[in-house]
């Protein structure tokens, strides 16, 4: 009989610490795609990711005295600017918005990689 007591309170704290676990795998995904969904909060991570871009292949783009490569750079640049203030400030669409930062770290690459061949 002095058990009884004690399994009762070990039930109540499995039900207790299960309830608590099914609120949180439920409401975290909830929660994680919340600011996903905002888009102009993705739109402004977008636009960084291809101001940076844009900045970096500045930055080499004055290092360099190589005129072919200056034109490499400035075309990537003006591609990046583009896309910057063309797509991405006027994209809807959430989806579309990360294909366009993925197309800024490729645009990016292919630049760099058309120099270093210059």
């Amino acid at each position: 009989m002095g058990t009884r007591p004690i399994n009762a309170s070990r039930t109540a704290i499995v039900l207790m610490l299960t309830l608590m676990m099914i609120a949180v795998m439920t409401a975290t995904p909830a929660l994680a795609t919340a600011g996903g969904d905002d888009i102009e909060a993705v739109r402004s991570e977008v636009a960084g990711t291809f101001t940076h871009k844009i900045g970096l292949l500045a930055d080499l783009k004055a290092q360099t005295d190589n005129a072919d490569r200056k034109a490499v750079y400035q075309a990537g640049i003006g591609e990046l600017t583009s896309l910057r203030d063309g797509a991405v400030a006027t994209e809807d669409d959430i989806d579309a918005l990360w294909a366009l930062k993925d197309r800024a770290h490729s645009i990016y690459g292919d630049t760099t990689a058309a120099a270093d061949q210059v």
